[in-house]
């Protein structure tokens, strides 16, 4: 089998790479900066130029390939959109992928984005699964929660250099996954059969508000976390107003995403094993593990490079 991963840079396309060499596939991955993603050829794959903006450099890319993993979500930068990318060069990619006579299109999604199509992103998401079911491909569909990567940056990071942390007043839960979870899902789920033309959730069997997570950053980390609660309307305003510019779309997608990640309902085909998924306190239980140790030895090294009058 011979894959083409798009998306190959990003949090989930990086771990999903990494898997698909490990279990001895045949992968190439989509980039449009060849440098910046030779960490990929590195673990093994093969770097193809190509850009999605361009569809005359998507042909070649396409050769000899069987199966396309699509783990992109393209944001707003200079004067192209997420519609001309996420929707209209998608759409001919699938149209090139049918001529260049590709097995199997993996797409993924986000969860619940059918209870949000007023989010631009979640829309294009939407329009995008249509098409790909429409298309004749064979095809699966992977509904992703949020990741647990993204605490990182929102939370840990902010925590360990004291920085404040804006916080919905709500209670209203999320759901996380590990990135390499999703990643061992999807390279699984190529050699199952009966996971052809279905739509499947990632889910979990845990959910957290903002403020449990804030708790366990606090219990691993050793540091009272500095927060500010924000009510959820002034969440709802601000993503109202700043939708209203197309350039901060990406920004009004974040602040509407608090409220849309709830429990997935029952619309999903199917449900899959995950009594192997790693959990999120364990998770931040080794990073903070790491973390801690490192700035350690940061300090001590300092401390004896530190001059003595």
């Amino acid at each position: 089998m011979s894959l083409l991963i798009i998306g190959a840079t990003g949090t989930v396309g990086r771990q999903i790479t990494k898997k698909a060499v490990e279990k001895g596939l045949k992968v190439k991955c989509l980039v449009r900066n060849l440098r910046k993603a030779s960490f990929l050829k590195e673990w093994g794959a093969e770097l193809v130029y190509g850009d999605l903006s361009i569809p005359q450099s998507l042909p070649n890319t396409l050769k000899g390939v069987t199966c396309i993993i699509d783990a992109s979500t393209t944001r707003p930068y200079e004067f192209l959109t997420s519609e001309k990318l996420d929707w209209v060069a998608k759409k001919k990619l699938l149209d090139l992928a049918k001529l260049a006579k590709v097995k199997k299109y993996v797409f993924l999604s986000i969860l619940n984005s059918h209870k949000k199509e007023n989010i631009p992103l979640m829309n294009l998401k939407i329009r995008f699964e249509k098409q790909l079911v429409d298309s004749g491909l064979d095809y699966t569909v992977f509904y992703l929660p949020s990741l647990f990567q993204g605490i990182i940056s929102q939370y840990a990071v902010s925590i360990l250099d004291q920085q404040t942390i804006v916080v919905p007043k709500s209670d209203n839960k999320m759901m996380y996954i590990d990135a390499q979870d999703i990643a061992e899902t999807v390279v699984n789920s190529l050699y199952l059969e009966p996971q052809k033309n279905k739509r499947i959730p990632l889910i979990t069997n845990e959910t957290w508000s903002p403020q449990e997570i804030i708790a366990l950053c606090e219990k691993y980390s050793g540091q009272k976390a500095k927060t500010l609660y924000t009510p959820n309307i002034a969440l709802q305003f601000f993503a109202w107003f700043f939708r209203l510019f197309q350039w901060s779309w990406s920004l009004s997608e974040q602040l509407t995403l608090v409220e849309s990640n709830e429990t997935p309902n029952k619309v999903y085909l199917e449900k899959i094993d995950i009594s192997k998924f790693n959990t999120l306190e364990e998770y931040l239980k080794d990073y903070f593990s790491v973390m801690l140790k490192k700035l350690k030895e940061i300090n001590v090294k300092q401390s004896k490079e530190a001059p003595i009058f």
